[in-house]
């Protein structure tokens, strides 16, 4: 199992206003010298729930955080459906500062976490043939 990608996500109103940031949206926001970082782990993947394989990744990626000086205060495993994923990816982004998801199988045809994130973000997707 293998992280697929990772979004930096905005910083609530609240603890933007906390940290008394002036950044503005996402992937700018710099916390105060003092202040950990926020992050949420999303591991998504029907077989995650139905046991039929162990979620390796959060284990990995909480000691590798740990170890940058980040928070891991949520891990959080939802299936391939299109609402839950979106709402748990709403959810994680307006509790943390950094979102990671990862994946029970890894990248498949039929994967959508991406177009998932991308539309709640309000991104497009696009090709990048040299990647």
């Amino acid at each position: 199992m293998t992280a697929r990608w990772a979004v930096r996500a905005a910083l609530t109103d609240e603890r933007r206003a906390r940290r008394r940031c002036p950044c503005q949206g996402f992937g700018d926001s710099v916390p105060e010298k003092g202040v950990r970082m926020i992050a949420e782990i999303v591991a998504i993947g029907t077989e995650l729930l139905m046991g039929q394989i162990v979620n390796t990744d959060a284990q990995y990626l909480s000691r590798r955080l740990q170890s940058l000086g980040v928070s891991v205060y949520y891990h959080t495993t939802v299936g391939d459906n299109p609402e839950r994923m979106r709402d748990t990816l709403a959810l994680a982004l307006s509790r943390s500062d950094i979102v990671i998801t990862t994946g029970g199988l890894g990248p498949t045809q039929d994967d959508i976490s991406k177009d998932m994130a991308a539309k709640l973000l309000g991104l497009e997707m696009q090709f990048d043939e040299e990647s």
